[in-house]
Order: structure tokens, then sequence, then C-alpha cells
């Protein structure tokens, strides 16, 4: 393994990251664990699913590295379009998961089945109000991650550490 790529995974800044992911999804898992039930059976901790903790924690997390790889390709950038940027990596990752996770891994959530998918991939079967959340849950992570002065990597910084350029 190229010694930058391990001392880019070594730093405090990604651990950072990927503890306020786990924490977004945690309290979001908290709030709506009852709208949870598989058709597979996974393991649970006072009531909280470990499938979607799991992947969403990692989910948001790849979010945040794939975003920050993108930032590093930009010569510059206003907040407004890194929050655009984001957002868009966000949701197109999301519905990429949620699609591959309904058909490919045919995991459903008996709990919200008879609600309707989104149009075209038919994922994401659950009330406006939960898809709503799935589709907020990118913009507060990375708000979060603002209020916290949790540095997102500078433009050309991620490519230089992963020796990629």
């Amino acid at each position: 393994m190229n010694y930058k790529f391990k001392e880019f995974f070594k730093g405090k800044k990604l651990f950072s990251h990927f503890f306020v992911s786990f924490l977004v999804i945690f309290f979001w898992l908290a709030m709506v664990k009852d709208w949870y039930y598989y058709n597979h059976r996974f393991f649970e901790i006072y009531g909280i699913n470990l499938l979607p903790l799991t992947f969403g924690t990692i989910g948001l997390f790849f979010i945040y590295l794939v975003y920050a790889f993108v930032l590093s390709g930009l010569k510059e950038s206003n907040p407004i379009k890194q929050f655009i940027i984001f957002i868009a990596i966000a949701w197109v990752i999301l519905i990429a998961a949620e699609t591959i996770g309904y058909y490919l891994f045919d995991i459903h959530n008996l709990k919200t089945a008879n609600y309707p998918g989104l149009p075209i991939c038919n994922c994401i079967h659950a009330p406006a109000w939960m898809k709503l959340g799935y589709f907020l849950i990118g913009p507060i992570y990375i708000f979060i991650c603002h209020l916290l002065k949790l540095e997102t990597n500078k433009p050309r910084q991620l490519s230089k550490k992963l020796d990629f350029c």
C-alpha cells in the first residue's frame, strides 16, 4: 500500500467525519426504529437494526470520500457550489445503493412495503416524511460537519495525498 495512502487514512480528520456519519444515522434510527422490519433477520441492539446503522454509516462516510475527491479536482469552488455538489453526490449514491439493495440483494423493509417507491427505480418504499428524511440525512450531515468546523480536504489536497495526479 502506498505510504501517502496509508498516511491519509491515519488522519483524525477522517475519523471525525466517520464518527459524525455514525451519529447522524444513529439519531435517525433512534427516531424511526419502529419503521424498520426487514424480510431477512438482522441483529438489533436496543431496537435499532444494525443493517441500516452499519450501511447507513458506511454509505454516508463513502459519500463524504467521493465528495472530497470531487472537490480535489476543482480549481475553485464557493460554499454554495460545494453544497450543491455534495447533495448531488449524496442523492445519486443514496438512490443507487437503495436500488441495488432492493433488487440485487433482495432487502425489503416489510414495515413500509405498501408505500410507493420512487419513480423509475421503484426503491425507498416509505411514507413521504421518511423519504424526505432519507434525502435530508446527507445535507444534515454536511451541515453538522460545517458547524463543527470539520475540515473538508481543500481542492487538489486529496489527490496529492493519494498520489493520483
